[in-house]
């Protein structure tokens, strides 16, 4: 199964430009964002400073045979190639032949191979040419788990904290988690390191979650940067802060597309913090954030359109971008204000291209971009 991960949000001092514009934290997504996802849903509320992730559902086909691209959703949590022999019933998975798949898997599932069991427990909990039955794919879990299968240790590891199909069980969650990451599992060493700092708050408990976080990093997680960056900006298990390695680390994050690092980073760039102050850099990044959906990135933007900065005074675009985020409940005295002293033509042609946009999951743009067009 393919993971995807959501960043939680940080919690910073408000800052405060040279100007007098207070752009905030990007604490208050908590409160104004869509719920936070965290690892299960009974798993406990992990520190505000860190980050939460889950496993997405794999795509419920029914067919046989699907598409390749339908396919590759799902390999990531088998990697039928650890195996040092051609794994025939792994091809047929990634060629979408599930019920061929499951046919060639299952006797050796029941003699104890543990990619087999991984792929039997994927199929059942995916409903992939055969019936969804989530209790069945829990128990191949648990037998995969058992021999060794990082993949299965992982996805067991969830079941038991989530309580559903097995009885809960946080410390045997515990230890399959670190059993997995400790043999490479990527998401395994960033939901090991959530448990650590959740149930161990302290320097020596930062010091291990960070050794796992940068593993994580390493293997391409990207919400583990921004977990880094916020352990490096407070000193976290580190001797000291150091907030120019904190900035460093949150571009990372915000070029993989995190979104509350985009914004924090924007926050940063803006105040000068770890670094130069950079306007153009807070509005491009605001920019990015806020044309993906955010309605905190919004809000800010049209803050920077309004009092022109990293750019000229621009009505029309902060009109727009505040249209957007009232509307979604962000409250605002300051652009109350701003928009109803605009000529009644502006706030028409606000209303007009907030009622045509739509935002984009995923803005194309280019690594070398500073300034954005819009």
């Amino acid at each position: 199964m393919r993971n995807r991960l959501s960043v939680f949000p940080t919690v910073v001092g408000a800052a405060t430009l040279s100007t007098g514009l207070l752009l905030g934290s990007a604490s208050v997504l908590a409160e104004e964002e869509k719920p936070i996802v965290s690892i299960t849903k009974s798993e406990p509320k992990i520190p505000q400073e860190l980050v939460n992730s889950r496993i997405d559902d794999a795509v419920n086909v029914k067919s046989d045979k699907s598409s390749t691209a339908d396919n590759a959703a799902l390999s990531p949590a088998l990697d039928g190639s650890r195996s040092s022999e051609p794994d025939v019933a792994y091809g047929a998975f990634q060629r979408g032949y599930y019920l061929t798949a499951f046919e060639l898997a299952l006797p050796r599932a029941q003699l104890g191979d543990p990619a087999a069991q991984t792929l039997i427990a994927v199929l059942y909990e995916s409903g992939l040419g055969i019936k969804r039955d989530m209790t069945e794919a829990t128990q191949w879990y648990k037998f995969a788990a058992e021999n060794g299968s990082r993949e299965a240790q992982f996805s067991y590891a969830l079941k038991l904290l989530e309580g559903k199909y097995v009885s809960k069980d946080k410390n045997a969650a515990r230890e399959l988690l670190k059993k997995s990451a400790d043999a490479g599992h990527s998401a395994a060493q960033f939901n090991y390191a959530q448990m650590v700092v959740d149930e161990r708050p302290t320097a020596r408990g930062f010091e291990i979650a960070l050794g796992y976080y940068e593993k994580a990093a390493a293997n391409g997680v990207a919400d583990a940067y921004f977990a880094i960056s916020q352990i490096y900006a407070r000193g976290y298990g580190v001797v000291t802060p150091n907030e120019k390695a904190a900035r460093e680390i949150l571009i990372k994050a915000a070029l993989n597309h995190v979104e509350n690092a985009q914004i924090e980073l924007a926050i940063w760039l803006a105040n000068g913090r770890g670094g130069e102050k950079d306007l153009n850099g807070a509005l491009a990044w605001f920019r990015i954030a806020a044309i993906g959906g955010n309605v905190i990135a919004q809000n800010r933007l049209a803050r920077m359109y309004a009092l022109g900065l990293g750019t000229d005074v621009k009505p029309d675009k902060a009109a727009k971008w505040y249209v957007l985020a009232r509307r979604r409940g962000h409250k605002d005295a300051m652009l109350d204000d701003f928009f109803n002293s605009l000529a009644p033509e502006i706030r028409k042609a606000a209303l007009k291209a907030a009622n045509n946009w739509h935002p984009r999951s995923k803005p194309k743009w280019q690594i070398s971009e500073v300034k954005l067009r819009q």
